[in-house]
């Protein structure tokens, strides 16, 4: 291996984010860090930054998993506990069909609890321990007060949020709070700041936009996040402190020539619950989850029109003016979903917008719009 070159990077300039590289290295003598040049300033130059070399008989599998929230007992599964973690030994294969878990929680119960995860490599074993919130006895609620429609939905609802490591999460979790009690009923409020470092996040910038993307598709009462069609993850800076992101922030389409709705979001999310509640009328606890989204989905669709106007792209559209194209008609049945603790994810494809939902154990496409 030695004399051999093992990676090759993209060319890199003053204003360049890091980048992070993992190698296996099994068999060399020497590692050499190699600068081409590039224009003609001769001060090119590279540096090892945080460098490890890590030996393979001491290393324990990569056992990645995160304190997990859900809506209910309901969604309290053996699939649903696993799917919070994930495995992967020395080579990087993945392992986590080799995890099991153990917990102090009984069925049907709420409040706080732990699970233990462990998993083995045939070398070496890694365990970690977590913390599960269940935060309801009821499967859905109907009725939201203000305060409930402010608050975000129990974490595993949110897809978008389970594709993001632990920093990552805390981010999306303080910016999806800031930004559902964020009052944009005046005009001048055009930004929403939301400082990271002071609240003891570290995330990089590659994450920034990122975050966003899965704001934009996993939460529809972010209705006034700038217009999806400049891009899902367009509206959105930030500043550095070294090479962390010291603060994020997100456009709202909020005035400044861009939609201006003339109200608090919080009175646009009361006044959509009157209706959204209506769905739920006849559902009871003993349903399956298919059969819950069944009803509410009719509910839902014979309440819009499709037509391509103003507002008619999210949440404001499905419920407010009640006339959407594709993605309101999608984003809006997303959030009837995460209502009834479903687990939904807001698919954008080549012309059209529909949905994933997670019922019953199972992954299923869906489409309100035809």
């Amino acid at each position: 291996m030695d004399n051999a070159e093992v990676y090759s990077s993209a060319q890199f300039g003053a204003y360049t984010d890091e980048e992070y590289v993992d190698l296996d290295i099994e068999g060399a003598e020497r590692l050499t860090l190699v600068a081409d040049s590039v224009g003609g300033n001769g001060n090119d130059h590279a540096v090892w930054a945080d460098c490890k070399l890590t030996y393979y008989n001491d290393i324990k599998p990569d056992l990645r998993a995160y304190d997990v929230e859900f809506s209910s007992p309901y969604q309290v599964t053996e699939a649903n506990i696993l799917e919070n973690a994930r495995a992967y030994d020395f080579s990087g294969n993945d392992i986590s069909g080799d995890i099991t878990y153990t917990t102090g929680y009984e069925e049907g119960q709420t409040g706080e609890f732990e699970i233990t995860y462990k998993v083995s490599d045939g070398r070496q074993t890694a365990q970690k321990r977590v913390k599960m919130k269940v935060l309801s006895e009821s499967r859905f609620i109907s009725g939201a007060t203000e305060e409930q429609l402010v608050e975000p939905f129990a974490d595993f609802v949110y897809y978008g949020r389970s594709l993001l490591g632990g920093q990552s999460r805390l981010a999306y979790d303080l910016m999806t709070q800031e930004l559902l009690k964020t009052d944009i009923g005046n005009s001048e409020v055009t930004t929403l700041t939301v400082n990271m470092l002071d609240n003891g996040i570290y995330i990089f910038p590659s994450e920034v936009s990122k975050i966003k993307k899965f704001l934009v598709c996993d939460e529809a009462r972010l209705y006034f996040l700038y217009d999806w069609r400049s891009g899902e993850a367009a509206g959105v800076s930030y500043t550095k402190s070294g090479p962390f992101v010291d603060t994020v922030t997100v456009k709202l389409n909020n005035g400044n020539k861009e939609y201006y709705y003339g109200q608090s979001n919080i009175s646009v999310y009361m006044q959509a619950e009157e209706e959204v509640s209506s769905f739920f009328e006849g559902l009871t606890e003993d349903m399956t989850e298919g059969q819950m989204l069944y009803k509410a989905q009719n509910a839902y669709r014979k309440t819009i029109k499709y037509d391509n106007v103003d507002y008619a792209d999210g949440f404001y559209g499905a419920f407010i003016t009640k006339v959407c194209i594709c993605s309101g008609y999608s984003k809006g049945y997303d959030y009837v979903a995460q209502r009834l603790g479903v687990r939904s994810a807001y698919v954008v494809g080549p012309g059209h917008a529909w949905n994933y939902i997670h019922a019953d154990g199972a992954w299923y496409m869906t489409d309100t719009t035809w």
